[in-house]
């Protein structure tokens, strides 16, 4: 699934920067939530077949996982804050390097200790970045205040102050991890239940708050459910196969049938679940077409790069596209995306995964693909 996986990573690219000739692929948001169906059929995978189920195999699997990002979000940290301070504190225009350090600058005189202690942690530990979607800072108490909907001009979005704003995936990520291997170890009747309450949790977000920003695709509750249809699609898998006989196929059918009868019966605007529940369904079949396919591996492996470095790269891909065709933009950014990608894995990656690879044990999965999860 590794080409699958990079062309939803350039579909985020593609969401901060313009589509060229208007090719959005899923677009930003949709690419988020299958990327968290496929996070989850990976963990079910790797916890299933390289990590005991003993707190010895839990912790050497979140040991892993953050071996996994942290590399690569601080190697960005460090060079997005070095080209700030090389372009200067108060450039806003799309060619500026992303203005956290700015509004820093500018907010500083105005943060209680409380705000700036928490977004400083935040940066730095990439936990609770998500929250930051949902605050904003109040200059006239220099407090952080709970805003669900679009803020006022009077309060400064809490995201501003994060170095790599799209890092706030990461932070559910973290979350889903840690709840990963006692979700995998659940009956099949209780995840499905979980599903079921988080998409309640979504449809009551949606009622209070409506169908917008921040609450589609950055509520953790309401994303947990999508998380967890990853792991259901590898449990199928697992113990089924990929589906080969009309009675296989029409098991999938109803289950698909059940994810979306139940998202329309809650709530109208069900579009990208129905595409998620698809997508979820489909993926046994990607896996198992693309599992062993080494230049998939190796494709796949950009991903993560590509999706934490892009907005790193944006002021220099707006620098060099020309007014008369901005669409240019977009495939900069997506080519020095890539570039960096490839240079970063095959620099530091590399060493790095043969490390996570000893601390995980001999690899017991069919097909090389899943060293990158």
């Amino acid at each position: 699934m590794g080409t699958v996986r990079l062309l939803l990573a350039l579909a985020v690219v593609f969401a901060h920067a313009p589509a060229p000739f208007g090719l959005n692929l899923t677009g930003g948001a949709l690419a988020v939530q299958l990327f968290y169906v496929i996070s989850g059929f990976y963990m079910a995978i790797v916890l299933d077949q390289k990590y005991a189920p003993t707190p010895v195999g839990r912790s050497a699997f979140w040991v892993n996982r953050v071996l996994r990002l942290a590399p690569c979000y601080y190697a960005v940290l460090l060079a997005t804050l070095a080209l700030s301070f090389n372009a200067g504190w108060n450039t806003y225009s799309p060619s500026s390097f992303p203005p956290a350090l700015a509004t820093w600058h500018e907010q500083a005189p105005h943060m209680g200790w409380p705000a700036e202690a928490f977004l400083g942690l935040v940066n730095l530990t990439v936990i609770g970045q998500d929250v930051t979607v949902f605050t904003a800072l109040d200059p006239a108490s220099g407090h952080l205040v709970f805003t669900p909907h679009a803020v006022s001009a009077a309060l400064i979005p809490a995201w501003k102050f994060i170095v790599i704003p799209q890092a706030w995936t990461l932070s559910l990520e973290l979350m889903f991890y840690a709840l990963a291997p006692w979700l995998v170890r659940r009956s099949t009747r209780w995840l499905t239940t979980a599903i079921v309450a988080s998409l309640v949790i979504r449809a009551a977000t949606y009622a209070a708050f409506g169908h917008a920003d921040p609450w589609t695709y950055r509520f953790f509750p309401s994303e947990l459910g999508v998380f967890i249809a990853g792991i259901l699609a590898y449990r199928w898998y697992s113990r089924q196969g990929v589906p080969k006989t009309a009675a296989d196929l029409d098991n999938v059918a109803r289950t698909v049938l059940v994810t979306v009868v139940v998202a329309l019966v809650i709530y109208s605007k069900a579009e990208e679940l129905i595409i998620v529940a698809a997508f979820a369904a489909a993926v046994p079949w990607l896996f198992r077409a693309t599992g062993r396919l080494r230049a998939d591996r190796w494709i796949g492996e950009l991903s993560y790069p590509v999706y934490i470095g892009h907005v790193m790269l944006l002021p220099c891909a707006w620098q060099i596209a020309t007014a008369s065709h901005p669409f240019s933009a977009g495939l900069l950014a997506a080519g020095l995306a890539v570039g960096f990608a490839a240079f970063f894995h095959t620099l530091v990656e590399t060493s790095v995964d043969r490390f996570r690879q000893r601390l995980a044990g001999s690899p017991a999965i069919p097909g090389p693909a899943t060293r990158s999860e």
